[in-house]
C-alpha cells in the first residue's frame, strides 16, 4: 500500500476514535432531572438537567441551602432538607421544603420524629417513602400528605459496613428495589432498604472523586451519577445496573460545588381539547302508513259502430284534459230493432182504437 493510503486509513482511524469517545451532548433525553447546587453565599440554586446530554438550564434561587433531596413523581415536587436559610441556621436541625420543577419552595417546617435523620446528605422518593442517610443509619419518613404520619420518620435501620456507607452522598432507587449509588473512590454500592445491607458492586473506578453528590435512575435502566473534581472538573457518569456493570463518561459539565439532583420529572399531560357538542339525533318518527290501493279494473273500450260518434264525446270537440279520467264510448242500439219495436206500438195503439170504436157501436146500437 502507498504512503498516501497508509496516511489515509490513519486519518480515518483517528475521527472514528474521537467521534466515539466524546460526550454524548447530542444524543436526546431520556430523563429531565431537579439538581441543587451551591449558590451565592452558600444557598442552593435550581437547575434542570437533561441526560444523558447534560444540558443544564438554571431555574431559580432557593433561597435555602438543600440536601437530601428526592422527587414524588405523584406530586410532581422535590422533597429535600434545607440546614439553613436567608436568615441563618433552622430550628430542630433543619426543616422540611417542597420544591416544584418551576423553583417554588414550601417550607413544611421540622421533621416529626427525626431520630437519626438529623443531617442527612443523601435521598430518594419511592411512591410515598422518602429514604434518608444520615451517618451510617437510613430512615425512611411518610410523605403522603393524605397520612396522618405526614413527614414523620417511620423506621430506621443500621447500614451495614459503615465505612462504606457513610462516604455514600447520594443514591436512587433501581428496578431491583435496591438504592444505588456511588461511594468514595468512585465505587458502586448497593444498599438494601429492608435490612439496612451494603455491598460494593465490582465495576470499573469511576475516576477517584472527591464526591459523587447526584445520583438518578434513568428509564433506560441507567444509573447516571455526578462526580465532583474527577481529575479537575465535574463528569455526568451513566452506569448499567446489570451485571457486569459498565460505567461510561457521557459530558463534563462546569464544576458546580455542592450538589444533589432527583429525578426523572414524569412528563407532564397536554392541555385537553374542550368538548364537542353534538347536536342529538332527531327521534325517529314511524313511517307513514300507506293507504290499501284496491286494483281498478277498467273496462275495455268498446269500439261503436261504423259512422256513430260516440256518446259523451261530441263530434269536433276537444279531448278533456283531465288526467286519469277516460271516456267511455256507448254504442247507440241497432236501428232495426228500435223501428220494430216502434211498429209494434204503433199496432198495440191502432188495436186499442179499434175496439174502442167497436164499443162505442154496440152501446149506440142498443141504445
Amino acid at each position: 500500500m502507498s504512503r498516501a493510503r497508509w496516511a489515509l486509513v490513519a486519518v480515518i482511524g483517528f475521527a472514528a476514535v474521537a467521534v466515539s469517545s466524546g460526550p454524548a451532548a447530542a444524543a436526546p433525553a431520556v430523563c429531565v432531572a431537579l439538581q441543587v447546587q451551591s449558590g451565592k453565599a452558600g444557598l442552593s440554586a435550581l437547575v434542570r438537567v437533561e441526560l444523558p446530554g447534560g444540558r443544564a438550564t438554571p431555574v431559580a434561587d432557593l433561597g435555602f441551602r438543600v440536601n437530601a433531596i428526592g422527587y414524588a413523581a405523584a406530586q410532581d415536587v422535590a422533597y429535600g432538607l434545607a440546614s439553613h436559610g436567608r436568615s441563618g441556621g433552622l430550628s430542630a436541625g433543619g426543616h422540611v421544603v417542597t420544591i416544584s420543577r418551576d423553583g417554588q419552595v414550601t417550607d413544611r417546617g421540622p421533621l416529626r420524629s427525626p431520630g437519626q435523620a438529623h443531617g442527612a446528605t443523601a435521598g430518594a422518593v419511592s411512591g410515598t417513602r422518602w429514604y434518608l442517610r444520615s451517618g451510617s443509619a437510613l430512615s425512611v419518613v411518610d410523605v403522603d400528605p393524605a397520612s396522618r404520619t405526614y413527614l414523620t420518620v417511620v423506621s430506621t435501620v443500621s447500614l451495614r459496613s459503615p465505612g462504606l456507607s457513610q462516604t455514600v452522598d447520594d443514591f436512587d432507587l433501581g428496578p431491583d428495589g435496591l438504592l444505588h449509588g456511588v461511594a468514595a473512590q468512585g465505587r458502586l454500592v448497593t444498599i438494601n432498604p429492608v435490612d439496612g445491607d451494603v455491598r460494593e458492586v465490582g465495576t470499573p473506578s469511576l475516576g477517584g472523586g472527591r464526591s459523587y453528590g447526584a445520583a438518578v435512575t434513568g428509564p433506560d435502566g441507567m444509573l447516571y451519577v455526578l462526580g465532583e473534581q474527577v481529575r479537575g472538573q465535574s463528569v455526568w457518569f451513566r452506569i448499567s445496573l446489570r451485571s457486569p456493570a459498565a460505567v461510561e463518561s457521557v459530558v463534563n459539565p462546569a464544576s458546580p460545588d455542592h450538589t444533589d439532583a432527583a429525578g426523572c420529572l414524569r412528563a407532564r399531560p397536554g392541555p385537553t381539547p374542550p368538548p364537542v357538542a353534538v347536536p342529538p339525533l332527531p327521534a325517529q318518527q314511524p313511517p307513514p302508513a300507506r293507504p290499501a290501493v284496491n286494483p281498478t279494473i277498467t273496462p275495455s273500450p268498446v269500439a261503436p259502430p261504423s259512422g256513430a260518434p260516440a256518446v259523451g264525446q261530441p263530434a269536433g270537440s276537444p279531448p278533456s284534459r283531465r288526467p286519469y279520467k277516460t271516456a267511455t264510448a256507448v254504442p247507440r242500439a241497432d236501428t232495426r230493432l228500435g223501428r220494430t219495436e216502434e211498429k209494434r206500438r204503433w199496432g198495440l195503439a191502432v188495436l186499442v182504437l179499434v175496439l174502442a170504436g167497436g164499443a162505442g157501436a154496440v152501446r149506440r146500437t142498443r141504445g
